[in-house]
């Protein structure tokens, strides 16, 4: 199962579609969460108590680009 999971989170690129999503990755739970100004980083140990801080964050300010003059991008992927 192990072997399989890795195959399927390997190397690939991901879409945050919500404001906040949760990723376990080895003895650490990270907390991404997109902010009306961007977009900041929390990480926990996994076993965390929900209340206690993060031992890292990290903010990066981003504005979203206005809708009448977004320009699209595609990416093909080949397998």
């Amino acid at each position: 199962m192990t072997d399989e999971l890795n195959i399927i989170y390997a190397n690939r690129e991901y879409q945050l579609l919500g404001n906040h999503a949760w990723v376990d990755v080895h003895t650490l739970s990270i907390h991404i969460m997109r902010g009306k100004d961007g977009v900041k980083v929390e990480i926990f140990p996994a076993a965390h108590d929900g209340i206690s801080e993060p031992v890292a964050t990290c903010k990066a300010k981003w504005s979203e680009p206005d809708a009448a003059n977004k320009t699209q991008v595609v990416k093909r992927y080949v397998r």
